[in-house]
């Protein structure tokens, strides 16, 4: 494989019941990843509990960098309400740099925030007044800040209504065929698709319009699909909506074993020169961990490994 634009590599692993010591050897000694994803950092029980993230400590994580996740409230079932004060929400926020101090690369505010059933019970102008207060914190300790990573969802209803508005029925159509993998639509489809994602639509174009005014560093999104183009055009429509700011991902999957998707996704990045890439590696929400239960590499683990030896 050629040697492209340096991409830093990481991972998070979630579902893996094997010892912390396992589970950080595969992160440090197998895939020789720059950054680790902890679990999501929830403000309310830090507050409560500050060791509440437990792969947050140093002890799951060893000595790599964080891309930190932070939701003010919720749990993994309950969407995050905005906080009441944004002010104590700051300076809960930062507590949490003053006990991962130096250890944070990416601050990352909420999770998929175009999802108001699992992720996000506000409107969208109560997420960007969160945004801006999360990256005011993350920029006052010299840490980068991004969305929490909208939907793939979301992005194709996006990306979609833009070629739809712009007169690129054509683009619209294959767009949507690479991502479905199934025939060409027709016109009525798509005009069916966009009608029935209206509401999502303008949910995420209020969002993405705001995320550069808000003060982020990075357009995140989340991916599992599996077309190399749709990926390809996808982050060029992000860098273009987002104002030019660079893309980057912390939920990136495949939803299947095949080596073959994850060389050409981990190739497709590199291409497009994101600066983060996380690798979602679970057997949950439809994707396809890189280990097995006994934290053997399956082949898709071993194409990551190999990818990200090229990395250094």
């Amino acid at each position: 494989m050629k040697t492209l634009a340096v991409v830093a590599l990481g991972l998070s692993l979630y579902g893996i019941t094997l010892p912390r010591s396992v589970v950080l050897n595969l992160l440090t000694g197998v895939f020789k990843v720059q950054y680790f994803r902890p679990d999501s950092l929830f403000l309310d029980r830090f507050e409560r509990d500050p060791a509440s993230c437990n792969s947050c400590e140093p002890e799951a994580s060893g000595k790599l960098k964080l891309v930190l996740d932070v939701r003010a409230n919720g749990n993994a079932n309950t969407a995050t309400k905005p906080p009441a004060s944004l002010d104590h929400y700051r300076k809960v926020l930062q507590q949490v740099f003053d006990r991962y101090k130096g250890r944070v690369a990416v601050l990352v505010v909420e999770k998929e925030e175009d999802d108001a059933r699992l992720f996000w019970a506000g409107s969208a102008s109560e997420y960007l007044k969160l945004l801006k207060a999360a990256c005011e914190v993350s920029h006052s300790n010299h840490v980068p800040c991004t969305d929490g990573g909208m939907s793939s969802r979301a992005i194709t209803a996006l990306v979609v209504d833009h070629d739809m508005a712009n007169d690129q029925q054509t683009e619209a159509m294959g767009y949507i065929q690479r991502l479905s993998g199934a025939g060409m639509p027709t016109l009525k489809e798509v005009q069916e698709f966009t009608a029935r994602k209206a509401e999502l639509t303008a949910v995420a174009t209020s969002m993405l319009a705001g995320f550069k005014a808000a003060g982020v560093d990075y357009i995140n999104f989340h991916w599992q699909e599996k077309d190399r183009l749709a990926l390809h055009a996808t982050i060029r429509f992000l860098k273009a909506a987002g104002g030019g700011l660079p893309v980057m991902s912390d939920s990136m999957g495949q939803r299947n074993d095949d080596e073959a998707e994850t060389l050409s996704k981990l190739e497709a990045v590199r291409e497009e020169a994101l600066p983060f890439v996380v690798w979602f590696s679970a057997d949950d929400e439809g994707a396809r961990s890189l280990v097995n239960p006994d934290g053997s590499l399956r082949a898709t683990g071993k194409a990551f490994q190999a990818t990200s030896a090229t990395l250094k």
